[in-house]
C-alpha cells in the first residue's frame, strides 16, 4: 500500500512539475524542455549517489597517506579499487545513462548558467567513463594506491629505483586509459 501511495504521489509530483513548469518569459514549458527538467533532477540526484562515493574514495586516500600502517597498503589498494569499481558502475549505469541521454544537448533549456555546466560537465565525464570498463577503473585505482606506498618508501630511503616500476606501470596504465576516453587526441612521441 505505501508503495502504490508514493508511486502515485511520484506521478502527481511529475505531472505538477510538468504543468506547472514556466520558462524565463512566463510561458508553459514544452515537453521536451519538461523532460530534460525531470532528467536533470534524476541526474543531480545521481551525481550526488557518486559524489558521496567519490567523497569515501577521499578518506580512504587521506587514512591511507597520513595513518594507516605500512603493513595495510595491499588490503587498502583493494579497498580502493573495489569502491572504484563500484562509483564507475554507478556513473555508467542504465539509470545514468538515460539520465544524461535526457538532459544531452538540452543546456539551453536552462536558464542558470551553473545548471548548464553540471550538464556539460556530468556529459563529458559520462562519455570518457563509458569508454573504460570498470575492471579498468578499479585497476587504475589499486596501482595509485600502490604507488603511493612506493613512493613513500623510496622517499623515506632517499631511493628513487623503488619507486620507479611503479611510476612506469602508471604512466602505461594512464596512457591506455587516456587512449580509450579521449580517442580524438593524438600521441606524440619524443
Amino acid at each position: 500500500m505505501l508503495t502504490a501511495v508514493a508511486s502515485a504521489s511520484l506521478i502527481a509530483g511529475r505531472v505538477a512539475l510538468m504543468t506547472s513548469a514556466r520558462s524565463a518569459s512566463g510561458a508553459t514549458m514544452s515537453g521536451s524542455t519538461a523532460t530534460a527538467v525531470q532528467s536533470y533532477k534524476v541526474l543531480k540526484g545521481l551525481l550526488q549517489e557518486v559524489n558521496a562515493l567519490s567523497e569515501i574514495q577521499g578518506i580512504l586516500g587521506y587514512d591511507e597517506q597520513v595513518f594507516m600502517p605500512a603493513g595495510a597498503a595491499a588490503s587498502r589498494a583493494a579497498q580502493k579499487g573495489a569502491l572504484a569499481k563500484i562509483i564507475h558502475d554507478k556513473s555508467t549505469s542504465a539509470e545514468m545513462k538515460a539520465a544524461i541521454d535526457g538532459v544531452r544537448g538540452c543546456e539551453d533549456a536552462f536558464d542558470d548558467e551553473r545548471i548548464r555546466a553540471n550538464i556539460r560537465d556530468a556529459v563529458d565525464h559520462y562519455d570518457k567513463d563509458a569508454r573504460k570498463s570498470s575492471e579498468l577503473a578499479q585497476k587504475e585505482a589499486q596501482l595509485e594506491s600502490e604507488a603511493n606506498q612506493a613512493w613513500a618508501k623510496a622517499r623515506a630511503a632517499s631511493d628513487f629505483s623503488i619507486f620507479a616500476g611503479k611510476l612506469t606501470e602508471i604512466f602505461e596504465l594512464k596512457k591506455e586509459v587516456a587512449a580509450l576516453t579521449r580517442p580524438h587526441l593524438k600521441v606524440v612521441r619524443p
